[in-house]
């Protein structure tokens, strides 16, 4: 039986390091999967630059009225790959998770930009034949969500991205190219994946945190993935009991794991601004966040191993620390999480 394969996305990763440092870039991001990686999967690092370029082929051959770049971090690409044509990348869209929850539940999606501002943008940006781009197409609810918030018609949009999941999720469930395909629109990749025989992670979000280089903090996430190794295992009767240590760690070391996060009452202010999308309301007594380390997600949990973690603590500590050093000369860190406005809720804290 073929072993399920991992996918290691560099895209992210890349767009915000210096060409010139790309080399030590690799080095790295192999390292890491080395000390990381569960031996039961099959990793592969997915390289930015030959997607990039079919990519682009594909977009030279077509015309656009504009695009909108999700990503937030291609648009000198853009604007070389299709001169002439108005690229915005005002409007992100990032996924919001309840972090006081065991299991780290996705209840919607944080918008970078207010009611006011939306409407600003769908006066200013023809919208007559967009491209929605972005980095990797899982799903596509980004994809649709962004649409409908600037009321773009599906049957005349292109949705473009490095690398698009061709497959499916659960039975009949279709992955993110087939369901925008389904809604009438055009799909446009540099390369395919397909799920559930493939699964992905962004590099970027292995480091891009403050705490995660701080081998105190590592210890925590170790500590969590020996809970869930022990709620994958137990009998129902324990479930609870190990389900609830889980949520105990998170909010005791909430400020650490997750520095962004912000209340439910802090969530509905947001709401009433037009910048969340809530798909079923908002969890009440609870904290939420957007942008979690992968090592604390419940699904790259189960391709991990505490003893592993352990057993290579230092080096996945030292490699982190080297990552989040080539890539802090863009200021990027600032930049990604620019939009999510905790400082409204909390007055800004000494470090």
């Amino acid at each position: 039986m073929n072993r399920q394969r991992i996918l290691w996305f560099q895209d992210s990763a890349k767009l915000r390091t210096d060409p010139k440092d790309w080399g030590r870039l690799d080095v790295l991001t192999m390292r890491l999967v080395a000390s990381a990686g569960h031996p039961e999967f099959e990793h592969v690092i997915v390289d930015l630059l030959s997607h990039l370029k079919v990519l682009e082929n594909e977009l030279r051959r077509r015309t656009f009225s504009s695009v909108i770049d999700l990503s937030g971090q291609m648009r000198s690409h853009l604007e070389r790959m299709l001169p002439g044509t108005l690229v915005s990348d005002d409007l992100h869209l990032s996924r919001i998770r309840v972090v006081s929850s065991p299991r780290l539940d996705g209840i919607g999606h944080f918008v970078s930009l207010g009611s006011a501002q939306i409407r600003e943008m769908r006066d200013r940006v023809d919208l007559s034949r967009p491209l929605f781009i972005d980095d990797v197409g899982w799903s596509g609810r980004t994809m649709i969500d962004a649409a409908g918030l600037l009321g773009a018609s599906m049957q005349d949009s292109t949705f473009g991205f490095i690398t698009a999941n061709v497959g499916t999720f659960g039975i009949d469930k279709p992955g993110g190219a087939r369901l925008l395909e389904e809604a009438g629109a055009e799909v446009v990749a540099g390369s395919a994946v397909q799920t559930p025989q493939d699964d992905g992670f962004h590099l970027l979000d292995f480091f891009d945190h403050p705490a995660l280089g701080r081998r105190e903090m590592f210890d925590t996430i170790i500590h969590l993935q020996d809970l869930r190794e022990r709620l994958a295992i137990c009998d129902e009767g324990s479930k609870k009991s190990i389900e609830r240590e889980i949520k105990d760690v998170l909010l005791e070391r909430r400020e650490g794991l997750f520095p962004h996060s912000i209340d439910t009452q802090g969530m509905k202010v947001l709401q009433s601004e037009g910048r969340v999308i809530a798909q079923n309301g908002l969890n009440k007594n609870s904290f939420f966040d957007r942008n979690i380390p992968n090592w604390l997600m419940p699904s790259f949990s189960r391709r991990l191993s505490s003893e592993m973690l352990r057993r290579n603590r230092t080096e996945i500590c030292d490699t982190i620390h080297e990552l989040q050093q080539i890539t802090r000369d863009k200021e990027a860190s600032a930049e990604t999480r620019r939009d999510f406005p905790a400082e409204t809720f909390w007055p800004k804290r000494e470090r």
